[in-house]
């Protein structure tokens, strides 16, 4: 009984430890998101890019679940009293967390996605890790895991969504102006009209000089039309591209 009241490690040990795995966590993260910005033609950077998403879906529950259990042995009786009762009290947003880690190794749910959840039809505009933003046409919808696989979820194709548009960008020959993705971009930046929870998303080649196509969220559906007035007045055309 002695043995398992007595402390197995220090708090410095705990800290230190806590640390290394913290920082092993933004380094992965660091790492996934600059594999995401590097394009390389002559390399393909595909596989490492899914392995090292895995790994980083696979740590973070991993690192939480090794950090718990080195605080559980600072002080076994006190620490672990502790832990059940956080545990107690957060149950469903533990479980809503690991439903969100086994929706993520599948890889199927991302930002941009148009999904069918219970009667709920829309476009996931935010993936976090207790749940997921849905905007549909009645609205902005918040969904917890235990929400999206209790009665699971279908994706959608070729269903219009409120807000959410494909927009053709070309120089204007009276203009003369040069228009590439990234300046594009940060003028978009300047927008007060777009829904960030859903990045915009370049459809063409980011090479093309004198056209972009891009799909935004708009924060209002009414938001369309000076969106559109927006550009012209940076000396662009746009038009809509109706869905298909």
């Amino acid at each position: 009984m002695e043995e398992l009241i007595v402390s197995r490690i220090s708090w410095l040990q705990f800290l230190l430890s806590a640390s290394a795995l913290l920082g092993l966590f933004f380094l992965l993260r660091f790492t996934v998101q600059l594999l995401g910005r590097i394009s390389l033609p002559w390399l393909n950077l595909g596989p490492s890019r899914k392995a090292l998403f895995f790994v980083q879906v696979l740590y973070e529950p991993l690192a939480l679940l090794l950090a718990a259990t080195l605080f559980f042995l600072v002080r076994p009786v006190s620490n672990g009293l502790l832990i059940l009762l956080i545990g107690m009290a957060t149950f469903s947003h533990i479980r809503n967390y690991f439903s969100g880690r086994m929706i993520a190794l599948q890889n199927n749910l991302k930002v941009g996605l148009r999904i069918r959840v219970g009667g709920k039809l829309g476009r996931v505009s935010r993936i976090g890790r207790l749940g997921i933003r849905l905007q549909s046409n009645d609205g902005l919808h918040y969904l917890d895991y235990g929400q999206v696989l209790s009665p699971g979820y279908t994706l959608v194709s070729g269903e219009d969504v409120a807000g959410l548009y494909r927009l053709r960008v070309t120089t204007n020959e009276t203009e003369n102006k040069k228009l590439n993705s990234e300046h594009f971009m940060d003028l978009l930046s300047t927008s007060p009209y777009l829904d960030w929870n859903c990045i915009p998303e370049i459809l063409n080649p980011k090479e093309s000089q004198d056209m972009v196509e891009t799909r935004v969220l708009l924060r209002e559906e009414d938001h369309l039309q000076d969106l559109v007035r927006l550009i012209r007045e940076w000396g662009y055309s746009c038009e809509v591209v109706p869905a298909v």
